[in-house]
């Protein structure tokens, strides 16, 4: 079917609530249309999804970016559940959403692994601060030159460093 005739009998189906009987039939006799009534079925099926996403996108408008993503994926996940129950032989129908939300985890995944190398990145950064106030320290017990005030100075300045 072309785009303008899906369109027709969307609007058949939801504007005007004809069943799916009769818009079928309608379809076959102004559309040409040769499909049965369980095609007819799963059109309706996809379109509600596809509206109920549309509304969830309105309705989300006013939410966090990760927010908004979180509740598209699991509109997501919903669509695809019902679509492998209703109709599990339609690889083709639902084979798109199973490859979003595989992609959506992810990209999930990679975000975790890029919040755990920063950690990583943080921890490695204190050490080596914590190591080069620990040297400092060993230089200022050797040195003898430095006035027992001044020294401790030093010594509270490089532990507050450590902390």
């Amino acid at each position: 079917m072309s785009a303008e005739q899906r369109a027709t009998l969307e609007r058949w189906l939801f504007e005007e609530n004809l069943g799916y009987e009769a818009a079928l039939e309608r379809a076959k006799r102004e559309l040409g249309f040769e499909g049965s009534i369980g095609s007819v079925k799963r059109f309706y099926h996809r379109m509600a999804e596809e509206r109920r996403l549309a509304d969830a996108g309105v309705d989300s408008a006013g939410l966090g970016e990760r927010e908004s993503r979180r509740t598209g994926m699991e509109i997501v996940g919903r669509m695809f559940v019902k679509q492998v129950t209703e109709n599990p032989e339609a690889i083709k129908d639902w084979a798109v959403l199973a490859r979003l939300l595989l992609q959506s985890e992810a990209n999930v995944l990679e975000s975790e692994k890029a919040k755990i190398w920063s950690g990583g990145l943080a921890l490695a950064r204190e050490k080596f601060e914590f190591d080069a106030a620990e040297a400092v320290l060993k230089k200022l017990d050797n040195r003898e030159q430095l006035d027992a005030e001044e020294m401790e100075r030093e010594k509270a300045r490089i532990l507050a460093i450590r902390k």
